[in-house]
This record gives structure tokens, sequence and C-alpha cells, in this order.
């Protein structure tokens, strides 16, 4: 939107926006002279309650460092149209793989983690032509499932996650993987037909016999058998990446849980100990080990542990269950 005005205006514009929410330093080394320097410099000046100086430098240091910013600059946006292209064309491969009408824009991928059914947790990882966009996954506790029901698990959390975008009028992904075969995929698309949603294409992704990377099986509704891609085919590197970013982050969510509920459930053992006292050692300990580790006199310092309860705490770790 930039192509027919000149580059003092677009600068002008720029230092406003930048410094709008920003300190603003006394001087302001520019490359190019923005329209009306001295107005803007008295402006910026104004909002931040000392004079500020815009110039060009012509010669000397000053001139050695606005030139190293821009080999800097030009050098952040060489990367970034090379990231650009890269994630363009990882969203062509999996338009030609999966026969789409448009290239995709944003693809999702769900999996889940537990330990024999132990706090199943659900990861939502989200890409985008610009590669993982971190700041949209989503991590889901998967509620009232009896423990290692992959399936429901899996439904649960994709009826979750686009019920809540519907309801915010969020954008919805083209594309969804799933970590799982047929059952997990019929699951999926379970849930999306009872949200009316029918413009994602679902894509199983199933580990081989062996579970080693290159042997994946692919289900997608709609073909008449599961599909396996050559172990160098471009396409299934795309789905490798994004799957296993959905496993990482699963692993790591459930991993944080699973050591919360832990660490809850050994306190719980101990006579005395409520909700808030629990939270209470928690916060003051950093954590069952410090609690472990803290005398009668520590254990004492927090709020609501007085020396009885303090001595069955003690005791619960030193000298057996109290």
């Amino acid at each position: 939107h930039t192509e027919e005005v000149r580059a003092p205006d677009v600068l002008a514009a720029f230092l406003m926006q930048f410094y709008s929410d920003k300190e603003v330093p006394g001087n302001l080394l520019v490359n190019v002279l923005p329209r009306s320097p001295a107005s803007l410099a008295e402006a910026l000046g104004s909002e931040a309650g000392h004079r500020v100086m815009i110039d060009q430098p012509q010669r000397g240091p000053r001139k050695r460092w606005m030139a190293l910013a821009l080999t800097n600059a030009m050098g952040a946006l060489r990367q970034r149209a090379q990231t650009a292209s890269a994630g363009r064309r990882r969203m062509l491969l999996l338009r030609e793989l999966l026969e789409l009408p448009e290239t995709p824009q944003r693809v999702e991928c769900f999996d889940i983690s537990h330990t024999r059914g132990e706090v199943a947790v659900a990861s939502c990882v989200v890409f985008g032509e610009d590669g993982a966009l971190k700041n949209e996954y989503r991590r889901f506790n998967i509620r009232d499932i009896r423990g290692g029901d992959d399936y429901a698990a899996m439904e649960q959390a994709v009826h979750r996650r686009y019920a809540r975008l519907q309801k915010e009028g969020l954008a919805l992904p083209e594309i969804v993987f799933i970590d799982g075969g047929a059952g997990q995929v019929a699951r999926a698309q379970a849930a999306l037909d009872a949200l009316e949603i029918d413009c994602i294409q679902l894509c199983g992704v199933a580990k081989g016999t062996t579970r080693r990377p290159g042997l994946e099986m692919l289900h997608i509704p709609g073909w008449a058998v599961p599909r396996q891609l050559d172990d160098d085919d471009p396409a299934l590197l795309v789905i490798q990446e994004i799957r296993d970013e959905a496993h990482r982050f699963a692993i790591t969510g459930h991993r944080a849980r699973r050591g919360k509920a832990r660490q809850e459930s050994d306190l719980d053992g101990i006579s005395g100990i409520g909700p808030k006292r629990r939270v209470a050692l928690l916060r003051a300990f950093g954590g069952l080990r410090g609690i472990r580790d803290a005398g009668m006199e520590d254990l004492q310092r927090v709020e609501g542990i007085h020396l009885e309860l303090a001595q069955r705490i003690y005791d619960f770790f030193h000298v057996g269950r109290a």
C-alpha cells in the first residue's frame, strides 16, 4: 500500500506510529529525512517531555552506524522473504497431496498425550505460510473420559477447539492433521459434523507398525484405502514436521499436568491439608521437593501452617505416613 507514496512520507507516518507507545530517545538517526522533520521532532518531543532531534548522518561514526543498520535490515528482509517462500512451498505441497481447490493458508494438528490414561492432554498446533504460529497453539485438559480412550479424547479436543473458533468468529483451518488412524479421524469427523463444519479437510497420520519415521500411513475421508508416501517425499516431510511439533507440545503439557497432579495427590494424603494450604505450600517452596526439604521452622512460616500441622507434614516425608 506504499508503492505510490514517497519515502519521507512513509517514514514520518512510521515514526509517529512506532513511538506512540514507546519511550522516545533524544536523538533519532534516519537514512531518509521524514516529511517536515522539525515539526515531527517537536510533536515527538512534546509527547516525550524532552527535546527530540531527527538527523540524517552524513559523516563519521553515526554514518557508519546507519550503514550497519541498513545492512542488518536488508539481511532481515531477505531472511523473511526466504521464510515466506518456504512457507508457501509447504502449503502448495499439501494442496497437491490433498487435491484441494485452493492453497491453504492455515493448517492445524492435534495429538493426545497421557501415561496409561493418566491426566490426558490434547495439543493443537497451528502453521501458516510463515511457519509455526506459536502464539496460537492451544492445549486441552481432557475431562470426563475413561482413561486411555484416545478416540473420545480426540473428539472432545476437536469439538472444543472449533466450537470456540466458531463462537469467536475466528478463521478455521483448511487442513487438520490428526495424530492417529481411521478411528481417531472418524471421531474428529464426528466432532466437525456436530458443529456443521464442512470446510475442513481431515488427514490422519498413523505411525507404522515399527513406529519409524517414513512409514506413516495417511488416512483421509473419501480415500478408498490409506496411503503411504515415499520416505523422502517432500509432502511427507512437511507432515512429519507438523505432527512432531504437535507431539512435542502435547508431551510437555502432559508432563507438567502430571507432575502437578502427583504433587497435589501426595499432599492430599496429609490430614489438615486442604486446597488453600496445598497451594500456599507449593507457592512457598516451589514444588514438592522444596516442601520435602523444608525444616519445621520453614514450614511454620507458611500462612495457615501451625506447629502441629508442620510436624505432621515433616513426619509425612521423613518418618512415614501421618
